[in-house]
Parts: C-alpha cells; sequence; structure tokens
C-alpha cells in the first residue's frame, strides 16, 4: 500500500497552510529555515521523493530506524542499514561517513568477486544492537562470490536512516508514512554514549525499565528545554502512537522496536498525521502536556516522564 509520488504531492500541496501554521519557527512559505529561499513547492516535491523512497525500500530492509541525529553520523550503523536520501548534498561530516562506506562496500564487493570462496558482506558488521536482523542487501552479498559483476547497493538512497538535504517537518512526516504504508517496523535506536549510558540504566532492571530511566535521565531526546519545544522524536514518536504501533519491550540491548497494527496502518495519511499533531498541541511549549502523551503511549502511565527524577 501507498501514494504514488503525485498523490503525495497533491497531499502536501493541500496541507502547506496546515504545516505552515503549527510549524511557525521552519517558515515554510517564506523560505524555510535550512534551504532559506526555497519555494513551498521545492519543499512538497522532495517531501514526496523521500516518501517514495520510504515507502519502497527492498524487503531486505524490513524496518526504518528513529534516533537523534547521532545515528547519522554513527559510521558502522550508516554502513550496515544505509541513509534515505532524497536529494543530493548531504552534510559535509555526513558525506565524508558515506563516502568512506562507499569505498569499503566497493572494495569488499571486488574482492568477492574475484574469488569464488569469499564469504565477506559488502556491508559493516550490524552494531551489536541490531544484531539479529540481516543486513540490507544481504542476499545480495551471499550471491557476490558467484557473480563477477556484483555491484553493492548505495550506502546513500533506500535506506534506514534519515538524512537528506530540504528536511523539512513535512519532509519528516513523510518518511515516517511511507514506512507505515509498507507495514515496516521502525525501531529506536542509540549510537554513541547514549547506547553506553542506556546499558548502564539498564543494568538491574527491566528492558522496559530500563528505557524510562534511560528518558528520564536524557531529557533532551523528546525535549528540547532551551528551545523549549519537543524533539523531532516527539513527532515521530506519535506518530505511531496515532497509526497504531506498539513499543516490543522483548527486544534487548539499545533498539527499541515498534511493530505495526496492520489494520490501522492501513487508514493512516498525511491529514490524518498533521491533524492528531494539532490536535495534541504540537507547536504549544507545554512539556508536561507533550512528555504525558508519550509516557502513556510508551509506558501506559502518563506520569512516566514527568515524575521528578
Amino acid at each position: 500500500m501507498g501514494m504514488s509520488l503525485e498523490d503525495f504531492i497533491r497531499a502536501g500541496y493541500a496541507l502547506l497552510p496546515d504545516y505552515d501554521t503549527y510549524n511557525p519557527w521552519f517558515r515554510l512559505l517564506t523560505g524555510g529555515v535550512f534551504e532559506r529561499n526555497w519555494p513551498p513547492g521545492e519543499y512538497v516535491v522532495t517531501a514526496a521523493k523521500c516518501y517514495v523512497k520510504s515507502n519502497t525500500s527492498a524487503d531486505s530492509d524490513p524496518f526504518k530506524l528513529l534516533g537523534d541525529e547521532k545515528i547519522r553520523r554513527d559510521s558502522s550503523i550508516v554502513g550496515s542499514f544505509g541513509l534515505c536520501t532524497a536529494m543530493d548534498g548531504l552534510e559535509p561530516d555526513v558525506q565524508r561517513i558515506v563516502a568512506e562506506q562507499e569505498a569499503r562496500r566497493n572494495g569488499i564487493a571486488a574482492g568477492a568477486s574475484s574469488s569464488s570462496t569469499s564469504s565477506s558482506s559488502p556491508f559493516a558488521s550490524p552494531p551489536p544492537f541490531m544484531s539479529s536482523p540481516p543486513a540490507p542487501g544481504a542476499a545480495a552479498a551471499s550471491s557476490a562470490s558467484s557473480s563477477s559483476s556484483f555491484a553493492p547497493p548505495a550506502v546513500a538512497g533506500s535506506g534506514a536512516v534519515l538524512a537528506t538535504r530540504g528536511w523539512s517537518p513535512l519532509l519528516n512526516d513523510a518518511f515516517i508514512l511511507g514506512n507505515v504504508h509498507r507495514g515496516g517496523e521502525f525501531h529506536l535506536t542509540l549510537a554513541g554514549a547514549d547506547r553506553q549510558d542506556f546499558l548502564a540504566a539498564t543494568a538491574g532492571r527491566s528492558v522496559k525499565d530500563g528505557w524510562l530511566n534511560f528518558f528520564r535521565t536524557h531529557p533532551i531526546m523528546l525535549w528540547d528545554g532551551e528551545r523549549k519545544q519537543p524533539r523531532v522524536l516527539a513527532r515521530e514518536l506519535l506518530g505511531l502512537m496515532e497509526f497504531g504501533y506498539e513499543p516490543n519491550y522483548d527486544f534487548g540491548d539499545a533498539g527499541l522496536p515498534f511493530k505495526a497494527d496492520k489494520g490501522k496502518a492501513a487508514g493512516a495519511s498525511l491529514q490524518k498525521y498533521v491533524t492528531m499533531l494539532a490536535t495534541k498541541r504540537f507547536h504549544e511549549p507545554n512539556r508536561e502536556m507533550m512528555l504525558t502523551e508519550l509516557g502513556t503511549f510508551l509506558f501506559r502511565d502518563q506520569g512516566a516522564l514527568t515524575r521528578p527524577v
């Protein structure tokens, strides 16, 4: 299930006034924050391209990764799961990681094609929190030893981590909605020091209590106290809640999967996403109200994220 590029563009254009009203900080109708001089239509078309990339990922890419900006700067994560990009022009440090991982894949693929006994994969080893799912393109990797024409898939394209030029709230919603429409899972992912902090937070606790402890001691994951506004991850989690996803605490280590209710996901739309965010007053600087919603979704406890640590 999914929308065509043209259908998403039509839906996006129709909702431009709402996106501008409920995301005033981004200034969508007057150039935007990051590109500064883009016409609104450029943001709509870029978001539509991102939607299609997210919606048409290969079957070997069964989920998308959520987290803060650290995950797109983690070479292990990027090498294993790739980036979802709507256009060229990544941040320089992210582009360097992509170039390094492309070179690594191409080098391993070249070696594999010259040796029928090679068992190397053209992907970085999956990070420990994702040790069970196969890396994207694993089937292609397994056939590398028998094909001299093997070419590894691009690191930047339809991967699991959102990282693209032309970001906007509309584009972020497109990334979520595209995977929802294909019934894909989402995994909340941690990188670097956050992952180590999570492992410490989980020591002697259940996985669910470990996540609760982590969120309570890392409030910046969900709320920006300096700007007095919710983080993008909060927007994404509310989208999952709206479209019938549930957290699965049976999965250990530092990754939290969200599995789809395909019946509810089938009715997801850009209009429903925007209406839900407006109804929950996502645009207002009300920390307690937002964390109450998220505590209810994540832990079935309204006060889970608002009680003093």
